[in-house]
């Protein structure tokens, strides 16, 4: 418990400064290759448009850079097969040794977001729930943390979309709050009044309108 609550840390610490996915799940595929004595560790990632897991993170990272990828169909895939599951699996290993894979399915609140690959592990005998149990509890966490994360990306995308359709309006548009602070501007009304949008956040909107336009907003 204890090492795995390293491999969270580590992994949320790197996320809370660089808000970059990629880059916190390449030190969690290391940090939980090491956890489960794996000989590779990957997390794959559904694309819903493609209908697809992709491969994001890798302890082997060249795979990362082949761009591996498996349909969400393919019934050979354990990564595809897992996904929907409830909790982790175990299947058979690709070659004839005694290693196996473990599988964990990565689930947010709504949907399947992926699954946790494990490689090469060695399981000893009556210790299989055990690793599973672990599994489980590693990828409910990872899936809280890339859930939140995509949450994020999709809050900040609709915030640029937003500023996008405010700019392509050649009016003068404010947003202010109820104390009649000015909380937005587009390009027109900056370019207007000469100054950044920066400068003008938090200004009073009295400071750029007319006594006409004054009475009647208030």
């Amino acid at each position: 418990q204890r090492d795995l609550r390293v491999v969270l840390d580590e992994f949320a610490g790197i996320l809370g400064v660089t808000l970059n996915l990629s880059a916190g799940l390449d030190a969690f595929c290391q940090g939980a290759n090491r956890l489960f004595g794996a000989n590779r560790t990957g997390v794959w990632l559904h694309d819903r448009r493609s209908r697809h897991l992709v491969l994001r993170a890798s302890s082997d990272r060249g795979r990362v850079v082949d761009g591996a990828r498996v349909s969400a169909d393919d019934q050979t895939a354990p990564a595809a097969l897992t996904m929907r599951r409830a909790r982790a699996e175990i299947h058979p290993g690709a070659d004839e040794s005694a290693s196996l894979i473990v599988a964990v399915p990565l689930r947010g609140c709504r949907r399947a977001l992926g699954t946790l690959v494990f490689e090469g592990v060695r399981i000893e005998t009556g210790r299989e729930f055990a690793v599973l149990d672990r599994a489980d509890e590693l990828g409910r966490q990872l899936s809280g943390a890339i859930e939140n994360l995509q949450l994020l990306d999709d809050v900040v995308r609709s915030r640029h979309e937003l500023e996008n359709t405010f700019d392509s309006i050649s009016h003068l548009v404010a947003v202010w709050d109820r104390r009649g602070r000015i909380v937005h501007v587009n390009h027109a009304f900056a370019s207007r009044v000469g100054l950044t949008r920066e400068e003008l956040l938090e200004r009073p909107l009295e400071d750029f309108v007319g006594p006409d336009l004054r009475a009647w907003l208030a």
